[in-house]
């Protein structure tokens, strides 16, 4: 079908364009594709319906019908040869097979609908900065926009997906997944948007995916795993307790406890399913989820900083920051036998920032000196901004980056910083 080929086409151009950079041009561009892409997915939904419903008109008059014996394909070739018929050696012959349209065919198209949905939630959701500066206008029309998707998914949920599934429950899994993905990027969204409370937002992401009276069963999926991280991992980010530096959050010392060890909680639910998913012989880039893990022990050993001050994540400071390391090392060690370069120096380069986040420079200094003013240092300046931007790291960083790669250590000197100590989240004590 030239229309879902064409809609998978335009969904991968919109998340592309706003994993790159996200701007209200971006996002504007990236929703507008993702639209046009529902709409072919729909296109092609209705007439695969169709052709489904005439299959199944026509399997029903063929199972009324007397069968005849089949042609005896042998002596067909033999009349052939006989009557002078020249065989397919000297005048081939080329026939046109049409697929029928299954349930199976159904399924992949509304899948791939829902999954267009998800990752329109996900670029609509507004970011930490624009959230502080919008207007309640703005959040009225980003309302509409998500319970116009509420309203189109429940209409995919639950009468189309239901039905397109009974009897096949060889992908119920696959299903389950799907849905769980898009309720979280909706609840996201919606709670980014202001639609819903923290707590309602926190009850869609337990009911989805931590659920244990529900038949979703991640076990052996690694991909199913690092999926249910993810979600995890975007609502404690989504606290807003790790905004860039130039954004303030008011947050009460109550208010602040509390969504601390929410983003806790769920920080470590994470680490566990990027653990088991790492386990698994089944999984794909593993770098990748060494990189992850890397990730979210630099997020927890945040919450031992200023402003969340987490005891339980003070007691264990040391640790995550040496867990985050190790983690990053070990993905650029598997990155390099993989060869994937992007992701190899990823991992050297946080290694260098949570190495330098525990005190530890000289890490942190061999980098800079020795990338950041070379061919890569484009690209060890996107890795820092995107840990600054994902609150992996304070934006003490950003000093150093403004000094044109100069080791942060001694930019950190010079705004009255004491050298050799950790400077990451420091300067807003």
């Amino acid at each position: 079908m030239f229309d879902s080929n064409t809609a998978q086409v335009l969904t991968s151009l919109a998340e592309a364009l706003s994993d790159e950079h996200k701007s209200p041009d971006t996002v504007q561009e990236a929703s507008g594709l993702l639209e046009e892409a529902l709409e072919l997915f729909q296109r092609c939904l209705t007439l695969q319906e169709f052709q489904y419903s005439e299959t199944q008109v026509q399997m029903d008059v063929d199972a009324q019908q007397p069968q005849k014996d089949a042609p005896d394909i042998n002596s067909s070739m033999e009349d052939a040869t006989a009557t002078g018929i020249p065989d397919s050696s000297e005048h081939e012959l080329w026939a046109s097979i049409v697929e029928p349209v299954t349930k199976d065919t159904l399924l992949d198209t509304a899948m791939a609908q829902l999954e267009t949905l998800a990752t329109l939630c996900n670029v609509l959701a507004p970011d930490v900065r624009a959230q502080a500066l919008w207007s309640d206008a703005e959040a009225t029309k980003l309302s509409r926009s998500l319970a116009w998707i509420e309203e189109y998914s429940g209409d995919l949920l639950k009468r189309k997906i239901s039905i397109y599934e009974a009897g096949n429950g060889d992908r119920l899994q696959e299903i389950l997944l799907g849905r769980a993905k898009f309720l979280c990027s909706l609840a996201d969204a919606s709670y980014r948007a202001r639609r819903i409370d923290l707590k309602t937002y926190e009850n869609e992401l337990v009911s989805v995916f931590l659920n244990k009276n529900d038949p979703l069963d991640l076990s052996t999926d690694p991909e199913g795993l690092c999926d249910r991280a993810e979600a995890l991992i975007t609502f404690s980010t989504s606290l807003n307790i790790f905004p860039p530096s130039d954004v303030s959050i008011p947050h009460s010392s109550t208010s602040i406890d509390h969504l601390g060890s929410l983003a806790w909680k769920y920080l470590t639910l994470a680490l566990d399913s990027l653990t088991a998913a790492s386990k698994l012989p089944t999984a794909q880039n593993a770098a990748r989820i060494q990189l992850a893990r890397g990730d979210v022990e630099m997020l927890r050993f945040r919450l031992s900083r200023h402003p969340v001050n987490l005891k339980i994540a003070q007691k264990s400071a040391d640790t995550l920051i040496k867990n985050a390391q190790v983690y990053y090392r070990g993905a650029a060690a598997l990155a390099k036998i993989a060869r994937m370069l992007p992701e190899e120096k990823e991992g050297m380069a946080k290694e260098s920032v949570a190495a330098l986040a525990g005190g530890e420079v000289s890490k942190w200094d061999d980098l800079m000196s020795g990338g950041a003013k070379g061919a890569g240092g484009k690209e060890l300046r996107k890795i820092i901004e995107e840990m600054l931007e994902d609150g992996l790291v304070e934006g003490a960083l950003e000093t150093g980056l403004s000094t044109g790669g100069a080791p942060l250590s001694r930019a950190m000197e010079s705004n009255g910083g004491p050298p050799g100590k950790s400077v990451v989240g420091d300067h807003q004590k």
